[in-house]
């Protein structure tokens, strides 16, 4: 008869951020010194052990149950891809398991952009060479081209610099209401198993033991940004990005070294989010059927050149279009998008109809594009913070 194996395991406890004369009655030097040392272990103990050994193999055993699941009802190509989307909802003891699988499309909309950019500026060559394009009409000695022409153009470019990949979301809600799960707020210490195996298994014990483990990991996340705000607090460092690298050394009673940096985080704009001030994705196609300030500038005059002025506002702030004819078949689309008590954000697009399919002047579309990738190219800057630890000088070398 074989023995039964013990596993090992790790308390993991929520700290307290110590402050003199508030929570602590040591002095300043000793409370930080707690401080960091608990931030330490809440970084690089206390969290990764609650991931993996708790909430990662959990979560992937849900997932993975539906993504076999999914193969078999929706289907595969022949490289593992999802031909569809596969929902599945579990309900385990009090609470829902609601897992949704899907292919996921990841577009390379820099290179896009680029792409886009050069055949515009190849059309505005031909334009001038008097080389005739279909889809390209001059009118005013302007080049225009067919919006629907230019629109597949720049899908057919998203499609060849794209990467597809399955993606496995999960989402724990109410059985009730269906609204979110709020997470367990008074979750100050847990017990885990240091086995990754065990959580691989769905049952009503280990899904109460996952809600413990994400409701003290973000307990313990919260510890860690409360402190930061303390350190910079104390040090007097600016959260919307210092002018230079700053730099605080302190030593702890054994010997231990720790340095506080403080440096510019840099921000770029998301080149996908600048593309769909263009074009409309298919994630906003979803949340409305009416055209909302939320649209793309392309996918607007497509729809509604040469139509009725079209307005949709709620609470002070939307949008409002319309074309100002100035000509036999020619206008100039206005695109306004309104903010709450804020100034209108007015773009221009001069048009022309062509037996009812509208073209767009190719300098517009040029100009918007590049403002976009001027736009993606600025920075906005945060602190970002790094503590560093270095170990005591070991005895034998003092």
């Amino acid at each position: 008869m074989g023995t039964m194996q013990r596993t090992n395991t790790r308390l993991i406890k929520l700290p307290a951020l110590l402050i003199p004369d508030v929570n602590y009655t040591g002095d300043s030097d000793s409370a930080e010194e707690l401080n960091v040392k608990a931030l330490d272990y809440v970084r690089r103990t206390a969290i990764s052990t609650l991931d993996d050994f708790v909430i990662t193999p959990f979560s992937d055993a849900l997932k993975n149950k539906t993504f076999e699941e999914a193969k078999q009802n929706v289907g595969v190509d022949a490289h593992g891809i999802l031909l569809g989307t596969y929902v599945t909802n579990e309900v385990i003891g009090s609470r829902k398991y609601v897992v949704r699988v899907c292919s996921q499309t990841r577009v390379q909309y820099e290179t896009v952009f680029s792409l886009v950019q050069e055949f515009l500026e190849k059309v505005l060559v031909d334009n001038v060479d008097s080389v005739n394009r279909e889809f390209v009409r001059k009118v005013d000695d302007e080049a225009h081209i067919f919006i629907g022409y230019l629109l597949d153009e720049m899908s057919r470019l998203c499609g060849r610099n794209s990467t597809k990949m399955n993606k496995k979301d999960l989402e724990v809600k109410y059985p009730a209401t269906d609204e979110k799960l709020e997470l367990d707020n008074t979750i100050i210490e847990m017990e885990v198993a240091l086995d990754s195996a065990r959580f691989t298994k769905i049952n009503e014990k280990n899904a109460d033991d996952f809600h413990k483990a994400r409701s003290l990991t973000a307990r313990l996340g919260a510890f860690k940004r409360e402190f930061e705000k303390y350190l910079m607090e104390k040090y007097g460092v600016e959260p919307q990005g210092v002018e230079e690298n700053e730099a605080y050394d302190y030593e702890l009673s054994d010997g231990t070294g720790v340095r506080y940096l403080f440096f510019k985080k840099r921000v770029s704009p998301s080149y996908g989010d600048a593309y769909s001030e263009l074009v409309t994705t298919d994630k906003v196609l979803g949340k409305t059927k009416n055209i909302t300030k939320d649209y793309g500038d392309l996918s607007i005059v497509r729809d509604l050149a040469f139509k009725a002025p079209y307005q949709s506002m709620r609470a002070g702030a939307g949008i409002q279009i319309r074309t100002d004819i100035t000509g036999s078949n020619k206008g100039v689309v206005v695109i306004s998008r309104i903010p709450k008590g804020g100034e209108p954000d007015e773009k221009k697009y001069q048009v022309f109809d062509n037996d009812g399919k509208t073209y767009m002047r190719v300098h517009d579309v040029l100009n918007r594009i590049n403002s976009l990738i001027e736009y993606c190219s600025t920075e906005s800057t945060t602190t970002e913070k790094k503590i560093d630890f270095f170990a005591a000088l070991p005895q034998h070398l003092k």
